[in-house]
């Protein structure tokens, strides 16, 4: 190698390695850390005053009143004339005056143990919960079909209303019905109870 090349690197090396400190140094000489210790002439924040009286879980009436005043939109009118009707729900409101029946049994439940003897019965309740979520032709299809297999069965399966009332009896759980519009827009039920057409297609339920 020339001479004075090799100078030239080892000039070059030597400033090299007396540069890589000094930077380093700047690097560490930038701003200090977050501490998590408070500055020694500052207090440290103190904590808010606990609130007075049980934590309040929930809206209140009078907040689902305020919120009900302020809604413009008949929307959002009605939305809070649903909310209002839930949160105001009892037992004894007139949506149950035609179930003087299941009010009783969800106040005073059997203290018994159910038990179903009856095969039938039994078949009746499996074959209700099978098709719960279908319509009622599935249950009857269903059932017509468990006859033409065991035909000296005839009139032993319960029919659909039957097994209904059943379920209701024992259980002390019933639905309430209400109405609905024909084109499905709504229910006859809360703010829309008391109407004989649908709001939005002037349809007859």
């Amino acid at each position: 190698m020339d001479a004075n090349l090799s100078d030239e690197v080892d000039h070059y090396l030597e400033h090299r390695t007396r540069r890589i400190p000094q930077q380093v140094d700047k690097q560490n000489s930038g701003p200090s850390r977050v501490s998590d210790e408070a500055p020694p002439d500052e207090a440290p924040p103190e904590a808010p005053p606990p609130a007075e009286g049980p934590p309040t879980i929930g809206l209140t009436e009078q907040d689902l009143e305020q919120m009900a005043n302020l809604a413009r939109l008949e929307d959002l009118k009605t939305t809070m004339e649903f909310i209002n009707t839930i949160h105001s729900a009892l037992l004894d409101d007139h949506y149950h005056q035609n179930h003087s029946g299941l009010v009783e049994r969800l106040r005073n439940p059997s203290q018994e143990i159910f038990a179903i003897n009856n095969p039938f019965i039994h078949y009746s309740l499996n074959l209700f919960l099978a098709t719960n979520n279908t319509s009622k032709d599935t249950y009857n299809k269903a059932r017509e079909s468990y006859y033409r297999l065991h035909p000296e069965n005839q009139g032993k399966i319960l029919l659909l209303y039957q097994i209904k009332h059943f379920v209701a009896e024992e259980s002390g759980v019933d639905g309430i019905i209400h109405n609905m519009c024909v084109n499905s827009y709504l229910a006859f039920t809360g703010p829309f109870a008391a109407l004989e057409v649908c709001p939005k297609c002037q349809e007859q339920p």
